[in-house]
């Protein structure tokens, strides 16, 4: 029984390749994750400034 092996392919095949540099591929992932985060800041801060607006134009007298 001589099975052939499936060339890994995807996340698997990027880990292979990246084992050696680990470090960095650990960095790049929270790097990444830091971005993402980091794109929601123009939404909050619009979304202060409405609500802000808001509570001063439409309070009731």
């Amino acid at each position: 029984m001589n099975k052939q092996r499936k060339p890994k392919t995807g996340m698997a095949r990027l880990l292979e390749l990246a084992a050696t540099k680990k470090p960095l591929m650990i960095c790049s992932v929270i790097l990444s994750a830091l971005a993402s985060v980091a794109s929601f800041i123009p939404y909050l801060a619009i979304y202060q400034i409405v609500r802000e607006i808001c509570h001063c134009c439409c309070r009731p007298w």
